[in-house]
């Protein structure tokens, strides 16, 4: 059985080539941790965790993001408190945690997955249509955080951990 501990030092060590490779740049310690987290909740509540970081990385380069934006968004995956958080209330929110149920939400709704993503960002964007074929640049940022980042899941020290 693996330890909490070994784990939580793999995805931290994970979360930084993460980064690295999608930015070019070394991550803060809020980067490794925002991402860490987004891991361990993917995994809770069974949804992709490679969809989950490339959401997140394109949202908000794995930081907190605790402070509301002016359209009342929260966390790494800029959610919407009054639809996602409980009560509607940031007091009452674990922005990680209901940000990835958000996540998972959308994909299982929408189909394709490109849809859901699309979705999730703005469904009013004309891109976010079957005719555009959910090409919105947003998506294809996704994308191709989601090619890279299974890439890094290849590697020896990763490859067995999902």
């Amino acid at each position: 059985m693996i330890s909490q501990a070994f784990l939580l030092l793999t995805y931290l060590s994970l979360c930084e080539s993460i980064y690295k490779k999608l930015s070019n740049l070394s991550p803060s310690e809020e980067n490794t941790t925002v991402c860490s987290l987004l891991i361990e909740d993917a995994l809770e509540v069974d949804f992709s965790v490679v969809t989950t970081l490339a959401v997140a990385f394109e949202e908000s380069r794995f930081t907190a993001q605790l402070k509301p934006t002016k359209s009342n968004c929260v966390g790494p995956l800029q959610i919407k408190v009054k639809y996602w958080c409980p009560d509607k209330r940031l007091d009452r929110c674990e922005p990680i945690y209901e940000g990835v149920k958000a996540l998972k939400y959308y994909v299982k709704k929408f189909k394709p997955e490109r849809k859901a993503v699309c979705f999730y960002n703005n469904s009013k964007k004309k891109e976010c249509s079957e005719k555009y074929k959910y090409t919105s640049h947003y998506v294809k940022n996704v994308y191709k955080h989601k090619k890279k980042i299974r890439d890094i899941l290849k590697k020896k020290e990763f490859k067995d951990l999902f």
